[in-house]
């Protein structure tokens, strides 16, 4: 499912929205002193986002590959034996692969440091 642009534009704007909200609640906490605040946005932001991103970009590869192998068939033309190449799809998942793999990586040194420097 293809979004249109009016429901593209509420997506951004909800996205723009969340981060706004985020930072303002993370600035109140810092002000108020909260504690943990910084390692649970951190583990928000550095771990679920990349791996939710990993899973939206597995989903578009796989729809991507599904609407090329069934292109023929839905104009009504006879099937080729047409080689679809896999390089943008394999490109889509390693890079997600990879930026999950920094940003899980960098988290956790970084939550596993930060109680031993009296930070939180």
């Amino acid at each position: 499912m293809i979004l249109s642009l009016r429901a593209s534009r509420k997506v951004t704007i909800g996205l723009k929205l969340g981060a706004l909200i985020t930072k303002a609640m993370d600035v109140a906490c810092l002000l108020a002193k909260v504690k943990g605040v910084d390692v649970v946005l951190t583990i928000l932001f550095s771990i679920i986002i990349p791996v939710a991103i990993l899973v939206i970009n597995v989903v578009v590869a796989i729809q991507v590959r599904r609407a090329a192998i069934h292109s023929a068939a839905n104009l009504g033309v006879q099937p080729h034996h047409q080689s679809t190449s896999a390089v943008p799809t394999v490109m889509l998942i390693t890079t997600s692969l990879i930026y999950v793999l920094f940003n899980v990586t960098a988290t956790v040194l970084y939550v596993v440091r930060v109680p031993d420097s009296g930070v939180v």
